[in-house]
C-alpha cells in the first residue's frame, strides 16, 4: 500500500504522471495507492477562487524567489487522478462520504495496480 494525504500540493501538474509512474513501480499486481481528493469546486464557489488567487499568488511569488517553493491547491483532483491513474493501468475506486466535517466534500480513492 502507498498512501497520500496532503502532500498533492507540493508536486507540480507536469510531475503528476511521474508521481503515478513511481507509485506503480514500488507496487505489486493487487497493491493499492490510497488518497484523498476531491471534485473541482464550482465555478459559483468561494473556496475555487481563494484557491486560484493562491496559486496564482504563488506563481508571482516563484517567479520573483528562488528557490522556488512549490505550494498549490487545487492538485490531483479526483477527475485528472482518475484518467491519469487509469491511462497507468489502475482501477480506481472511490468512496464519497467516508470523511467527518469540515471534510465532507473529500473522498477517498482507493486505485489498485492491475
Amino acid at each position: 500500500v502507498v498512501t497520500c494525504f496532503g502532500a498533492f500540493g507540493h508536486v507540480l501538474p507536469v510531475d503528476e504522471p511521474r508521481l503515478v509512474r513511481a507509485v506503480r513501480s514500488v507496487l505489486r499486481p493487487g497493491g493499492r495507492f490510497v488518497f484523498a481528493t476531491g471534485d473541482e469546486p464550482p465555478l459559483t464557489s468561494p473556496s475555487l477562487w481563494a484557491a486560484r488567487g493562491f496559486n496564482a499568488v504563488m506563481h508571482v511569488r516563484n517567479a520573483l524567489l528562488k528557490p522556488e517553493f512549490v505550494m498549490y491547491y487545487l492538485t490531483f483532483l479526483r477527475e485528472r487522478a482518475t484518467q491519469l491513474l487509469e491511462a497507468h493501468d489502475f482501477a480506481v475506486e472511490v468512496r464519497r462520504e467516508v470523511f467527518p466535517a469540515p471534510f465532507g466534500r473529500l473522498c477517498l480513492a482507493v486505485a489498485t495496480k492491475r
